[in-house]
């Protein structure tokens, strides 16, 4: 890695290696923690993906975390990395990359033969991860949400992108952030082309502000090759065919809900999504108070599992939405109590 290097390393003979900093004037951290985030494996080839950061300091010694995905044959030999964002311009000079990045979970896609990457940054600064309508091998591509807007740096977003199993080439990249609460000053543009996104302003339109958006580790995909992710926003972009759904104007009321999504193959659209969290007020009251952990694909929808959090042994908030509950189940919560939801789209 760059942090350790000024040139090639030589792994065979690390004495001979050339010293650091690295290249672009990186250097360890002070704690050189490194965190995987990530590992899969194809069980067709049983090649490897492990999907990393590591503690580091830029060349003025400010902190950062840089992140990267690493692809091994089944013994072991490298067969690819990909850094997530750009190492230099197209004039040669330097091109840092001062957000923190880290990964947060991959799945391999048999159907489009890629590996799908998610991936968080904190802050926006000089350069972040792939925008979805900058990839060099599809330039007429442009994602549901292109890349980071809005001036608010002090805050956690998810991106998810697509790298070719066998050659670590990008084929596509969306970021995954909600707007600011109240939507003020988003500076929003039209909205979506897509009538299954219900006139929500579009990510791609204007300069919005956007809020910390976590997601899951746990990514799925569909035989289509369909992405399916949870994560936690305030003021979420829900589907026309969502179960439960956000106000979409500023002087709707909000609250931070957990969601659920399904993003189209190349991450252009979204096919699905919506909340499962208790019912707020007008004053946001009554919600946050759903963790939602697993995910899974099923025919026709997509199945969720969570719980309904609670405070010294009382369920907090109000309930979550219920339909068609089955004998076994109960559509209120007695304290800390799972949900189990089947969401048809």
């Amino acid at each position: 890695m760059d942090v350790f290097f000024s040139g090639p390393g030589n792994p065979s003979a690390p004495g001979s290696s050339p010293g650091g900093p690295g290249y672009t004037g990186y250097r360890l951290g002070g704690g050189a923690t490194q965190r995987v985030g990530g590992i899969a494996v194809d069980r067709r080839t049983n090649h490897i993906y492990i999907g990393f950061s590591i503690q580091s300091r830029l060349p003025d010694n400010n902190p950062d975390f840089e992140s990267a995905v690493l692809a091994m044959s089944h013994t072991g030999a490298l067969k690819w990395w990909s850094r997530l964002y750009a190492e230099r311009d197209a004039n040669g000079a330097t091109q840092l990359s001062t957000p923190d990045q880290y990964v947060d979970g991959l799945t391999v896609d048999p159907a489009t033969g890629t590996l799908v990457v998610l991936a968080r940054c904190h802050g926006n600064n000089v350069s972040n991860f792939w925008q979805g309508n900058r990839i060099a091998a599809y330039p007429a591509l442009s994602s549901f949400h292109n890349q980071f807007t809005g001036t608010n740096g002090n805050i956690h977003i998810s991106w998810l992108g697509k790298l070719g199993l066998d050659s670590g080439t990008l084929s596509c990249s969306t970021f995954v952030a909600d707007y600011v609460f109240d939507m003020a000053g988003t500076n929003a543009g039209q909205p979506y082309a897509d009538p299954n996104l219900d006139g929500w302003p579009s990510h791609n339109a204007g300069w919005p502000q956007l809020n910390t958006t976590r997601c899951e580790t746990d990514v799925k995909v569909d035989t289509s090759g369909r992405v399916y992710l949870l994560g936690k926003g305030r003021r979420v972009i829900t589907t026309a065919n969502a179960f439960q759904k956000m106000g979409k104007r500023p002087t709707d009321p909000s609250a931070w809900s957990g969601w659920v999504r399904v993003f189209s193959p190349r991450l252009d659209t979204m096919a699905y999504s919506s909340l499962l969290s208790g019912q707020w007020d007008a004053s946001g009251a009554g919600g946050d108070n759903t963790r939602l952990s697993g995910v899974y694909p099923v025919a026709g929808g997509v199945l969720v599992a969570g719980w309904h959090k609670a405070t010294s042994g009382t369920a907090t908030g109000n309930p979550v939405p219920t339909a068609n509950v089955p004998a076994w189940g109960d559509s209120l919560p007695d304290g800390e109590t799972g949900i189990l939801a089947k969401l048809p789209f």
